[in-house]
């Protein structure tokens, strides 16, 4: 493969992932839904910032996934 090729081939992985994440997060039934009432977006915010402050995957798992059920219990 020529080297550019390859080299954009290294970003397919974050790709089909956030094209994975992406629309699970941001819509429910087809529909956006409200950033203040949805409780996936605030699990996913709260893992993105413990992901890019520790590095470290099972926290961030853990953080987005206690702030999903807080978020949802209160909401």
């Amino acid at each position: 493969l020529p080297e550019r090729v390859a080299h954009a081939l290294r970003y397919a992985p974050a790709c089909a992932l956030a094209g994975l994440i992406v629309p699970e997060v941001l819509l429910a039934q087809g529909q956006l839904v409200e950033p203040l009432t949805n409780p996936r977006l605030w699990g996913a915010a709260a893992a993105l910032v413990t992901m890019l402050v520790t590095r470290n995957m099972v926290g961030t798992m853990g953080v987005g996934m206690a702030v999903f059920t807080a978020v949802r219990w209160w909401a």
